[in-house]
Parts: structure tokens; C-alpha cells; sequence
């Protein structure tokens, strides 16, 4: 499975740079536009699976060329898309200057709730947990408003590390239950493994680690079949 899933990603990153070399010769009036699109989208790719520099780069290009051409909507995106690689990159002040260009262009739009999400967890990588709680609390407003399912996951998954940083366990588990159910029914497995971390360190605040350290091991193995980045389980030798 793991072999498997390897495939496809790489498959998918080859088809998406064949993509973008296929705009590039189109001589149609839209190809600037096409490359420019397909670039940000293959940017983003690349910073959701562990690629953040080659991803900055693909998206500052991206970025650049869609402003040219008056594109302000998904100019901004770009803006939103770069934060992401920042983040990887571990880089979370640098990411808030993206979101925070991002933000206006997008406010009007259903687009700012992944921007206000991904800003959240950045400022909750910063320790600032009253911005990070409004950013949240306002993606997941707009999230269910217009069923942006994803949001609304990652919206409650950062709620719920919230509530482990201020001692409340049961707002917390009730954020993940909700959170769970939506992954279940809409198969998102990348928010399934950042779900399961954090239930790793609910497990452990309610004194269980037989359940924190079952729960951590799925979520390692399903990081590594995503390619995601890897991360340590301090909380499990507390």
C-alpha cells in the first residue's frame, strides 16, 4: 500500500509538470492563464507533501504571472498558497505576511475560510492562541456556510488543540468526535492523520497512553503513506 500510494503521488507530481509544459506551447489566448493556474496548483501540491522549497518556487511564479495578467483572486490564492509553504517550512511569521496579503483580496469570498484556517494554525504554532481562536471560530462559520467540509475539519481539529492548551478535555474530544465523523464520511485522510495526533494527545491529558501510543502509531503510518512531514511524540514520554 505503501509502494502504492508513492506511485500515485509521484504520478500525479509528473502529470501536473507535463500539464504546465502543455500550457506553456498552447498558443490559445488563455495559456498564460492555464500555465499560471496549473503552476500554483502543482506549488500547492508540492507544499502538502513535504516539498516546500521546490513549492515556493513554482508559486512565486505563479503568483507573479497572475498578477501580471490582472488576476486578483487568484493572485491571492497564491499569496495563501506560499503561506502554506512557509509553514512547512516551519517559517510561521513569514507565513502570516502571506495570508495576511492574501486575506483582503479574499475576504468577500468563501476562499477565506481556508486562508483564516491556515492562518489559525499558524498563530497557534506561534503561541497565540486568542488570534488563533478567532481565525477558527470565523473559518468554520463560513466553512459550514458554504460546506467546505475540509475547513471545517481542520477548523475543529485546531480547535480541539485549543482546548488541550487550556485544560478543557471535554470541548476538546467534542471537536474531534465531530471531526471524525466528517472524515469518515468524506474520506479525507489527510486530515485523518493530523486528527489522530491530536487524539494521541488527548488520549495521554486523560491518562490513557496505551490508547495514546495505538492512536500515534496509525498516524505515523499514515503520515508516511501521504508523505507528510514528520513530527515527534514528546507528549507520550511526559
Amino acid at each position: 500500500m505503501l509502494l502504492l500510494n508513492l506511485a500515485i503521488s509521484n504520478r500525479l507530481s509528473l502529470f501536473t509538470k507535463e500539464a504546465i509544459e502543455i500550457a506553456k506551447s498552447d498558443n490559445a489566448d488563455n495559456a498564460k492563464e492555464d500555465e499560471a493556474l496549473r503552476r500554483g496548483d502543482y506549488g500547492r501540491f508540492l507544499a502538502l507533501t513535504n516539498k516546500p522549497k521546490p513549492a515556493a518556487i513554482e508559486i512565486q511564479q505563479a503568483q507573479h504571472d497572475l498578477s501580471e495578467l490582472g488576476l486578483t483572486i487568484e493572485s491571492a490564492l497564491q499569496w495563501g498558497n506560499a503561506g502554506l509553504a512557509y509553514a512547512a517550512l516551519n517559517q510561521h511569521e513569514k507565513a502570516l505576511e502571506q495570508y495576511n496579503i492574501a486575506l483582503p483580496e479574499l475576504e468577500t469570498t468563501p476562499h477565506s475560510a481556508m486562508i483564516r484556517a491556515n492562518r489559525a494554525d499558524s498563530y497557534l504554532a506561534l503561541s497565540k492562541y486568542d488570534e488563533a481562536q478567532a481565525d477558527y471560530d470565523a473559518a468554520l462559520t463560513t466553512a459550514r456556510e458554504t460546506n467546505n467540509l475540509i475547513v471545517v475539519v481542520q477548523a475543529l481539529i485546531g480547535l480541539a488543540r485549543l482546548h488541550l492548551e487550556s485544560g478543557t478535555l471535554e470541548n476538546a474530544e467534542h471537536c474531534l468526535n465531530e471531526a471524525e465523523s466528517i472524515i469518515r464520511r468524506a474520506n479525507l485522510r489527510r486530515l485523518q492523520a493530523h486528527l489522530l495526533t491530536v487524539h494521541s494527545r488527548l488520549y495521554i491529558a486523560q491518562g490513557d497512553k496505551t490508547k495514546a501510543q495505538s492512536v500515534w502509531d496509525e498516524a505515523t503510518k499514515l503520515r508516511s503513506i501521504l508523505r507528510m512531514p514528520n513530527i515527534t511524540s514528546d507528549w507520550l514520554f511526559l
